[in-house]
């Protein structure tokens, strides 16, 4: 017998059925809590373990897959803009340098 039971027993012949009540409900509840502690206790597992070790190794590989093409074609786009770069400088260079006026009389 618990001790829950025991309290309930006596308020119930003292007639403090209120505070039986209360008791009565205070005993389901830590029972209640009780069963859901027991249910949802971790459990560990070997196979799990390895499957989340798996599946972070495949993520890591696709992830440097992807980084790496990624690094490729930034590159290639650099390799585009210094093209472009070097011509405007060959194009500035062939510019007539000087200040050019033009006066008109009107």
């Amino acid at each position: 017998m618990s001790i829950h039971s025991t309290q309930l027993a006596r308020l119930a012949r003292n007639g403090a059925t209120e505070q039986a009540e209360a008791v009565s409900r205070r005993a389901a509840s830590s029972r209640l809590a009780g069963d859901v502690a027991r249910r949802s206790r971790p459990k560990f597992g070997w196979a799990n373990f390895g499957i989340g070790i798996g599946i972070g190794i495949a993520g890591a590989v696709a992830n440097f897959f992807i980084e790496n093409d990624a690094n490729t074609k930034e590159d290639e786009f650099f390799g585009t803009v210094l093209r472009e770069f070097k011509s405007l400088g060959v194009m500035n260079q062939d510019i007539q340098r000087g200040i050019n006026i033009v006066a008109d009389k009107s």
